[in-house]
Protein backbone atom coordinates (compact mmCIF):
# COMPACT_ATOMS: atom_id res chain seq x y z
CA UNK A 1 0.00 0.00 0.00
CA UNK A 2 1.43 3.52 -0.98
CA UNK A 3 0.54 6.90 0.77
CA UNK A 4 -0.44 9.26 -1.83
CA UNK A 5 -0.67 12.88 -1.74
CA UNK A 6 -3.23 14.43 -5.01
CA UNK A 7 -2.88 17.67 -5.66
CA UNK A 8 -5.05 19.68 -8.53
CA UNK A 9 -5.23 23.17 -9.04
CA UNK A 10 -8.27 24.70 -11.51
CA UNK A 11 -8.67 28.54 -11.95
CA UNK A 12 -10.65 29.52 -8.72
CA UNK A 13 -10.30 26.12 -6.69
CA UNK A 14 -7.59 23.66 -5.16
CA UNK A 15 -7.46 20.68 -3.19
CA UNK A 16 -4.76 18.33 -1.69
CA UNK A 17 -5.76 15.23 -0.76
CA UNK A 18 -3.80 12.42 1.14
CA UNK A 19 -4.90 9.00 0.92
CA UNK A 20 -3.82 5.52 0.56
CA UNK A 21 -3.62 2.91 -2.25
CA UNK A 22 -2.27 0.38 -4.34
CA UNK A 23 -0.58 1.34 -7.17
CA UNK A 24 -2.22 -1.05 -9.60
CA UNK A 25 -5.65 0.79 -8.46
CA UNK A 26 -3.57 3.86 -10.12
CA UNK A 27 -2.49 1.63 -13.40
CA UNK A 28 -5.94 0.78 -13.93
CA UNK A 29 -7.24 4.06 -13.72
CA UNK A 30 -4.24 4.92 -16.28
CA UNK A 31 -5.27 3.08 -18.65
CA UNK A 32 -8.77 3.73 -18.93
CA UNK A 33 -7.78 8.01 -19.21
CA UNK A 34 -5.73 6.16 -22.05
CA UNK A 35 -8.49 5.67 -24.18
CA UNK A 36 -10.70 8.12 -22.87
CA UNK A 37 -13.17 9.60 -24.36
CA UNK A 38 -14.69 6.46 -26.70
CA UNK A 39 -18.04 8.51 -26.66
CA UNK A 40 -20.06 11.27 -25.42
CA UNK A 41 -21.17 9.75 -22.21
CA UNK A 42 -18.33 7.83 -21.29
CA UNK A 43 -16.88 8.39 -17.41
CA UNK A 44 -13.65 7.41 -15.87
CA UNK A 45 -13.64 7.84 -12.22
CA UNK A 46 -10.96 7.28 -9.51
CA UNK A 47 -13.31 7.00 -6.33
CA UNK A 48 -12.01 6.33 -3.10
CA UNK A 49 -13.83 6.45 0.45
CA UNK A 50 -17.37 6.51 1.56
CA UNK A 51 -19.43 9.49 0.41
CA UNK A 52 -21.56 9.00 3.20
CA UNK A 53 -18.53 10.06 5.66
CA UNK A 54 -18.29 6.73 6.84
CA UNK A 55 -14.53 6.54 6.31
CA UNK A 56 -11.66 8.68 6.64
CA UNK A 57 -11.89 10.75 3.19
CA UNK A 58 -14.17 10.69 -0.10
CA UNK A 59 -12.19 11.43 -3.02
CA UNK A 60 -13.67 10.95 -6.70
CA UNK A 61 -11.57 12.40 -9.73
CA UNK A 62 -13.73 11.91 -12.69
CA UNK A 63 -13.28 12.32 -16.31
CA UNK A 64 -15.93 13.28 -18.30
CA UNK A 65 -17.21 14.81 -21.83
CA UNK A 66 -18.31 18.04 -20.87
CA UNK A 67 -20.37 18.39 -24.28
CA UNK A 68 -21.90 17.16 -27.46
CA UNK A 69 -18.85 18.59 -29.10
CA UNK A 70 -16.28 16.23 -27.36
CA UNK A 71 -14.72 19.09 -24.59
CA UNK A 72 -13.91 17.09 -21.83
CA UNK A 73 -13.43 17.72 -17.92
CA UNK A 74 -12.04 16.51 -14.92
CA UNK A 75 -14.08 17.31 -12.32
CA UNK A 76 -12.60 16.56 -8.50
CA UNK A 77 -15.13 15.49 -5.33
CA UNK A 78 -13.63 15.45 -1.69
CA UNK A 79 -14.79 15.29 1.56
CA UNK A 80 -12.93 15.04 4.90
CA UNK A 81 -15.28 13.98 7.58
CA UNK A 82 -15.62 16.26 11.16
CA UNK A 83 -16.84 18.64 12.96
CA UNK A 84 -17.69 22.04 12.17
CA UNK A 85 -14.27 22.79 12.25
CA UNK A 86 -12.56 20.30 10.66
CA UNK A 87 -14.45 19.39 8.20
CA UNK A 88 -13.38 20.05 4.65
CA UNK A 89 -15.65 19.69 1.19
CA UNK A 90 -14.20 20.51 -2.22
CA UNK A 91 -16.09 20.11 -5.43
CA UNK A 92 -15.57 21.53 -9.16
CA UNK A 93 -14.64 20.94 -12.42
CA UNK A 94 -11.54 22.04 -14.90
CA UNK A 95 -11.31 21.80 -18.68
CA UNK A 96 -8.80 19.68 -19.61
CA UNK A 97 -7.69 18.18 -22.86
CA UNK A 98 -9.10 14.95 -23.69
CA UNK A 99 -4.81 14.06 -25.51
CA UNK A 100 -3.85 15.83 -22.17
CA UNK A 101 -6.26 13.58 -19.86
CA UNK A 102 -4.78 10.68 -22.22
CA UNK A 103 -0.91 11.41 -21.20
CA UNK A 104 -2.06 11.47 -17.41
CA UNK A 105 -3.32 8.01 -18.10
CA UNK A 106 0.31 7.11 -19.63
CA UNK A 107 1.87 8.56 -16.94
CA UNK A 108 0.10 6.64 -14.22
CA UNK A 109 0.75 3.64 -16.23
CA UNK A 110 3.88 3.44 -16.44
CA UNK A 111 4.77 4.88 -13.22
CA UNK A 112 6.51 2.70 -10.47
CA UNK A 113 6.05 4.52 -7.52
CA UNK A 114 8.17 1.91 -5.54
CA UNK A 115 11.07 2.79 -7.76
CA UNK A 116 10.92 6.72 -9.02
CA UNK A 117 10.19 9.70 -7.15
CA UNK A 118 6.62 11.62 -7.54
CA UNK A 119 4.85 11.72 -9.98
CA UNK A 120 4.36 15.38 -10.76
CA UNK A 121 1.96 15.86 -13.98
CA UNK A 122 0.97 19.38 -15.53
CA UNK A 123 -1.34 20.08 -18.04
CA UNK A 124 2.69 20.54 -20.71
CA UNK A 125 4.23 17.19 -19.80
CA UNK A 126 4.61 14.61 -16.83
CA UNK A 127 8.24 14.67 -14.87
CA UNK A 128 8.96 11.87 -12.63
CA UNK A 129 11.33 13.72 -9.43
CA UNK A 130 10.88 15.99 -6.87
CA UNK A 131 7.78 18.78 -6.14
Amino acid sequence: MLELRLSIEGEHQSVVADFYDYADELKKWGAGLMTFPTGVNEEIAFEKGAKDGSAYLWLAVRAFVADGVGNTALEIEYKKPGNRLHLEIVRFAISVEAATINRLGAALKSWEPTEHEPLVFRDNAPEVGTV
